[in-house]
């Protein structure tokens, strides 16, 4: 897959747990500006509703490009028995469906959703350390 836009911060704020790829329903106007690269899903998340997984909050194409009949929420395709899975992880506390990128697989838009447990401030510290000594080991290398 190659991908277009990427969530960091959900990376940063969450340990992910389980992660999936998901087909999304979307226009004319809005697969024409994912390939153009006019996608930010920094401020979005998805919900689950009625037996289906929607993004919401993502920002597909410019002002210019927007369409106010079109929806802000968008359906993911996903098989019945992900949507199962997901449904029972998320009756677990302290979890989330988070989007991390968006790309293409050939000529169709795909994002990749994952759960996540929310991470405490001194998990990301943790996380920061040992980043930073792996740098400085690769370094002196």
């Amino acid at each position: 897959m190659k991908i277009i836009a990427k969530n960091k911060r959900g990376v940063y704020d969450y340990q992910i747990l389980d992660k999936w790829q998901a087909g999304i329903v979307l226009r004319g106007f809005e697969i024409k500006a994912i390939r153009a690269g006019r996608v930010n899903i920094s401020t979005s998340y998805c919900s689950l509703k009625n037996h289906e997984i929607w993004l919401v909050n993502a920002i597909i194409g410019h002002t210019s490009d927007y369409d106010p009949s079109s929806p802000s929420r968008h359906k993911l395709l996903l098989k019945r028995t992900e949507i199962r899975k997901i449904a029972k992880l998320l009756e677990q506390p302290g979890t989330s469906l988070i989007p991390l990128a968006i790309g293409l697989n050939r000529h169709l838009a795909k994002l990749e959703l994952a759960i996540g447990k929310g991470q405490k401030k001194h998990d990301k510290r943790q996380a920061i350390k040992a980043r930073e000594a792996r740098r400085e080991i690769s370094s002196k290398i």
